[in-house]
């Protein structure tokens, strides 16, 4: 007895249309992230993903006091 494959049945092209906007944002966040690490602005430190419940900031500088 062989189990049958499962057939997905949602079509690829709305898989691509809902992971696009995931896609460019991690792209943003890289691109932001280049600028910001290693006190590139005004010589502050800045952190990725620092978690300040009940949220996880993409980016913190608490030298500047921003997030």
């Amino acid at each position: 007895m062989t189990i049958p494959k499962r057939t997905s049945k949602r079509d690829l092209e709305g898989i691509d249309f809902s992971r696009r906007p995931r896609k460019q944002a991690i792209e943003f966040a890289s691109e932001v992230w280049q600028l910001v690490r290693g006190r590139r602005i005004l010589g502050a430190k800045s952190r990725s993903e620092h978690p300040i419940r009940p949220y996880t900031l993409a980016f913190v500088c608490f030298e500047l006091n921003r997030v």
